[in-house]
């Protein structure tokens, strides 16, 4: 614990090399996490890229009082829960937008169906 608290305490004060010994140690690890949890490695590694990228922007405010694994475990599977319902309501938004788009191209059918019975008709009444 004593070892976690003076981590966070160098990272805090901008220590550049104990944040990277940190990075190379968790990244590759916490990106198979991340992966397990949303499928796809791309994304997950963008996931752990944006959790150290956001650690070290707000390291003067970095408030660990866990260990430091524990932390940066905990902050992957909440982000890579958020990016799965992220996608979630994308998913349904995208699909209740193709549903709409296949609604108005049924009435747009429908609509000039219409239009050409009457066009028809007008021209029979104009022809007799």
């Amino acid at each position: 614990m004593l070892n976690d608290l003076l981590l966070s305490s160098k990272v805090r004060e901008g220590d550049i090399k104990t944040f990277e010994s940190i990075f190379r140690l968790y990244y590759a690890p916490l990106c198979i996490y991340a992966s397990c949890i949303i499928g796809n490695s791309d994304d997950a590694e963008d996931i752990v890229q944006e959790l150290f990228y956001n650690i070290w922007k707000k390291r003067t405010e970095l408030g660990i009082f866990r260990s430091f694994k524990s932390y940066l475990y905990g902050a992957v599977r909440n982000e890579a829960l958020q990016y799965l319902e992220h996608r979630e309501v994308k998913e349904r938004h995208q699909e209740a937008e193709i549903k709409n788009n296949h609604e108005m191209s049924e009435e747009n059918v429908e609509h000039d169906m219409e239009s050409r019975e009457l066009q028809q008709l007008i021209a029979k009444v104009i022809n007799s």
